[in-house]
C-alpha cells in the first residue's frame, strides 16, 4: 500500500509523485502503544517496521524508551544493487 510512495524508484521513472515529508497516518506513540497491546497479549513476539528511515528508527526506539513500550527489534528495509548510487 505504502510503496508507491517510495521516493527511490527501482527501475526508471516513477509515474508517483513522492510528497516529502508528509504526516504519519498515526502517531509513532498510538502505534507502540497498540502493538505493545498485541506483544503483552502474546499475540506478536517482536515489533519491527519496514521501510523506515533511520531518523523515523530513532523516533521509535525514542518513544519507546520514554513510554515504556516495546522497542522495535528488526528494520526490513528495501537492499538492492539497483538502488545504490
Amino acid at each position: 500500500v505504502h510503496w508507491p510512495e517510495r521516493p527511490i524508484t527501482t527501475l526508471g521513472r516513477s509515474r508517483y509523485s513522492w510528497i516529502p515529508d508528509t504526516p504519519a497516518l498515526a502517531p509513532i506513540e498510538e502505534t507502540l502503544e497498540a502493538l505493545g497491546e498485541q506483544v503483552h497479549a502474546g499475540k506478536i513476539r517482536h515489533i519491527g517496521v519496514a521501510n523506515e528511515t533511520p531518523w523515523g528508527v530513532m523516533r521509535y526506539l525514542a518513544a519507546a524508551r520514554e513510554s515504556g513500550m516495546p522497542r522495535i527489534v528488526t528494520v526490513q528495509n528495501s537492499y538492492s544493487l539497483l538502488d545504490r548510487y
